[in-house]
């Protein structure tokens, strides 16, 4: 008789033994579905969110680029209406008028005034910018955008030639396509050509 009970017991223990062994299987395929579940959907959601990402990038860079392109133009117009001149042909305030097309009145009014009547300089001088202006532009998720030029000017004072580099520092308001501040803070060198 014991050794009926044994083997009942036995027997009892070997199916609790299966059921246990099973259920825990069970559990374990159950739980590795629920993570390759996870795991396939974080990785929908990372390839989801690099493409946001990606997407995002390009957008920033794309409207970064046209505000940049228009920093530029501006500067050019700029610089061209202030270094770009024969005072033969013309005056003072058509520099002035050119100048007003990319910047405030009150940027412009910083480096030329504004006068009741027009003059024509009383020295002849020609002058061009030497090659392209390095124009710097800091960061910036703001609407009003730093700008630092530095340009080179080739330059006949009636008869004497010079070359002078200058640096310019502007605020570009980004809203508006129009630089608020441009002003000259001085020049770096100057090179007296005539006797060389």
């Amino acid at each position: 008789m014991e050794n009926n009970f044994f083997k009942i017991l036995s027997g009892i223990l070997g199916v609790a033994l299966l059921i246990a062994v099973v259920a825990l299987f069970a559990t374990s395929i159950s739980a590795n579905m629920k993570l390759n579940e996870k795991n396939t959907s974080i990785s929908k959601l990372s390839a989801e969110n690099q493409k946001i990402k990606k997407q995002n990038e390009e957008a920033q860079k794309a409207g970064q680029g046209k505000v940049d392109e228009q920093i530029e133009k501006s500067t050019k117009g700029i610089l061209n209406a202030f270094l770009v001149y024969d005072t033969k042909h013309v005056t003072v305030k058509e520099q002035r008028d050119e100048a007003g097309k990319y910047m405030t009145e009150e940027a412009l009014e910083q480096n030329i005034k504004k006068v009741a009547k027009d003059y024509k300089a009383s020295v002849s001088s020609v002058s061009k910018i030497k090659g392209s202006p390095d124009i710097y532009i800091q960061p910036t998720k703001d609407n009003l955008q730093k700008v630092l030029v530095v340009v080179d000017q080739e330059m006949v004072i009636d008869t004497y030639p010079t070359e002078a580099s200058w640096q310019y520092v502007g605020t570009f308001d980004k809203k508006k396509n129009i630089f608020v501040d441009f002003h000259v803070l001085g020049e770096l060198n100057k090179l007296d050509t005539k006797n060389n």
